[in-house]
């Protein structure tokens, strides 16, 4: 009688082992999903900040090189707007004061967007515009 009894339990064992394994692999599958959402929006971050920093450095080189002297001769601010690639742009607010020039960095990239902020420093004795760095804003 013990024998016929246990006859159907291999299936039912099968059954639940099945359905643990599918909780299991379901949950992981799920946490992978967060880990691999959570990398594409830090890597679109750091690209947005990246973009920022390099309009930045674009806007810094043609200042220092003298190319926008005409721009700054005629108004105390202005924009530049960079467009990097498609979907990818960068507007540039620059300020300039009688001793510094702040720039003020906005990048977007995608649904990703950073701001970053720079001085130059009037350097009386070369009359020239001197690259101080990035600040916070």
């Amino acid at each position: 009688m013990k024998g016929k009894k246990l006859k159907g339990s291999a299936l039912l064992w099968a059954i639940c082992t099945l359905l643990i394994f599918m909780v299991i692999v379901t949950g992981i599958v799920s946490l992978n999903q967060q880990y691999v959402n959570e990398e594409i929006n830090s890597y679109s971050e750091k690209k947005a900040e990246y973009i920022a920093r390099s309009g930045i450095d674009i806007v810094v080189n043609e200042i220092e090189n003298g190319k926008l002297d005409e721009h700054l001769k005629k108004a105390s601010e202005f924009n530049i707007i960079l467009e990097m690639e498609e979907g990818v742009s960068c507007d540039i607010t620059v300020q300039k004061s009688d001793k510094f020039i702040t720039l003020v960095s906005k990048a977007q990239n995608g649904i990703s967007e950073d701001v970053v902020c720079a001085r130059l420093v009037l350097r009386r004795v070369k009359n020239k515009w001197e690259f101080l760095g990035y600040f916070v804003y």
